[in-house]
């Protein structure tokens, strides 16, 4: 007699890291997390406790409305950067709460919130973040178990103009900047971070969050590790951020005095802009300004593949450093 195959099956959620369990019953699939690898270190021991759970009812929903999910991703995910957090909380806040507080999240599907978020009088990047917020959430319960695990349905909402710019961002040339430092009188620190801000491509967070043990004069290189936001001593941005940059060596000796000049606005990121536009008009590679940029994705820097190596990185960073120290 043929042997019965058993209903279900179970299956290895990479993004989650969980193991799920998948059967069918009266036409429609079902689906329930079974627990971690930690748990279950193999399919075979996953599957017989989910063959033993086979006839059960599925576990009540524990997150309720979209509020009381919230105030359990506080509690559980949130992550710790406080920047990151003062952001999530914004948009949560101000934004989602309002709106979706006393939904359940299966209610939170691609249409009404596509319609809702262009109701928003932000900025297309504000949307995305919203999205990015929702989807998060929608994960987050995923994880949970409170909902099945299927296709985020965030990743089906569309957001217009959400890759164009509001306003170019400002480079300066290496004249304007020489005439920036010029402009400078006895002013030694703050002389110091814009050369350290335009030399090394740095966040303005980053650039306070400097520390002289920072620096290798014998090994020529400046760690980047920690940021400055709102008074605050946080981690760097990414990940990539941080890590140690090649100082030239015109750089070491030559930190002179500066004081703020008169030249229209310049906000703290045009050194970053500056500095990227100095790199690809000494004919960087885009695989190294994107290492010097620090970007975790090369397609935040350009989409063009490109390599990187110390030689190529150590001989940028001197060509950016001497148009930086120059004079005409």
């Amino acid at each position: 007699m043929k042997r019965a195959m058993p209903i279900g099956s179970v299956t290895f959620n990479r993004r989650f890291g969980t193991w799920v369990y998948l059967w069918w019953k009266d036409g429609k699939r079902h689906s329930r997390t079974i627990g971690t690898t930690k748990d279950f270190p193999t399919k075979e021991a996953a599957w017989q406790v989910a063959k033993g759970k086979r006839g059960e009812p599925p576990p009540p929903t524990t997150a309720g409305n979209l509020r009381t999910l919230v105030a359990q991703y506080r509690q559980e995910r949130m992550p710790q950067r406080q920047s990151t957090r003062r952001g999530y909380n914004a948009w949560l806040d101000n934004h989602i709460l309002p709106k979706w507080g006393s939904s359940p999240i299966p209610f939170l599907q691609a249409r009404p919130v596509e319609l809702w978020l262009q109701t928003l009088r932000v900025s297309p990047k504000s949307r995305s973040h919203i999205r990015g917020m929702l989807s998060i959430l929608w994960d987050y319960a995923m994880w949970r178990g409170d909902v099945p695990t299927h296709r985020n349905p965030m990743e089906l909402v569309t957001i217009r103009g959400v890759n164009k710019r509001v306003r170019k961002p400002r480079s300066l040339t290496a004249q304007q900047f020489h005439a920036l430092l010029d402009a400078l009188d006895d002013d030694v620190c703050l002389r110091t971070m814009l050369l350290l801000a335009v030399s090394f491509g740095l966040r303005i967070s980053e650039v306070l969050g400097l520390k002289w043990k920072d620096v290798d004069w014998l090994g020529k290189t400046l760690r980047i590790e920690r940021a400055v936001v709102k008074q605050i001593v946080d981690d760097v941005k990414t990940s990539c951020s941080a890590r140690s940059m090649v100082i030239a060596d015109e750089l070491l000796v030559t930190l002179k005095p500066a004081k703020k000049a008169g030249m229209g606005h310049v906000s703290s990121h045009t050194f970053r802009h500056t500095y990227r536009t100095w790199l690809d008009s000494v004919g960087t590679p885009v695989g190294v300004q994107q290492k010097l940029m620090r970007h975790s994705d090369i397609r935040t820097t350009m989409n063009i593949y490109g390599d990187a190596v110390t030689d190529d990185i150590r001989e940028a960073t001197q060509k950016v450093a001497r148009m930086a120290l120059a004079r005409t």
